[in-house]
């Protein structure tokens, strides 16, 4: 397996449900042809208070139609680390992208002021044609926003496409 990564961060953004702009945080790009099994983000929470199923997750969207490619649900949040925060992994079932995709972070929860996740992000541009991206809250008419200028930590972990094996023939009749 490989990874394609962006490592470089020096502050967070917080993700949390119920803030306007902040339940889904992650890094626009582009996928080349690869068979995408897990990402990774540097990820910590603050405070100790979390409900039963406050949920996260690492997603994978298609820029063209917003479609979810992949989902990993990583339980509960009270089990991200606490500052100075760390890099969390998710793993799923391989799936082939060749596209400008969303990979993202989302929240189901988070008390403002109190308790929330953060992730970890750049504020430069690390990688040309890669962007920062958030999304506001769910509604029929969810938009995502570009942060250019702004990278997000991450890693995806990958295979490439299938090879072609031929061997030698052995006997010609």
């Amino acid at each position: 397996m490989s990874t394609e990564q962006q490592l470089l961060h020096n502050t967070w953004y917080v993700v949390k449900a119920g803030l306007a702009t902040r339940h889904k945080a992650g890094q626009r790009l582009t996928i080349p042809g690869r068979f995408v099994n897990g990402l990774k983000f540097f990820l910590q929470r603050t405070g100790v208070e979390a409900p039963g199923g406050a949920d996260y997750f690492f997603r994978i969207y298609r820029v063209a139609d917003d479609a979810l490619l992949a989902e990993v649900d990583l339980g509960q949040w009270n089990n991200l680390p606490f500052p100075p925060g760390g890099w969390v992994t998710g793993n799923f079932a391989s799936v082939f992208i060749d596209t400008d995709v969303r990979i993202c972070f989302y929240s189901t929860w988070g008390i403002d002021g109190v308790s929330y996740p953060e992730i970890a992000y750049q504020n430069a541009d690390v990688k040309p044609g890669e962007s920062f991206t958030r999304a506001a809250n769910p509604s029929p008419d969810e938009t995502w926003a570009e942060l250019v200028g702004l990278d997000m930590a991450y890693q995806y972990i990958y295979a490439g496409p299938p090879t072609a094996q031929t061997n030698p023939a052995t006997e010609v009749s």
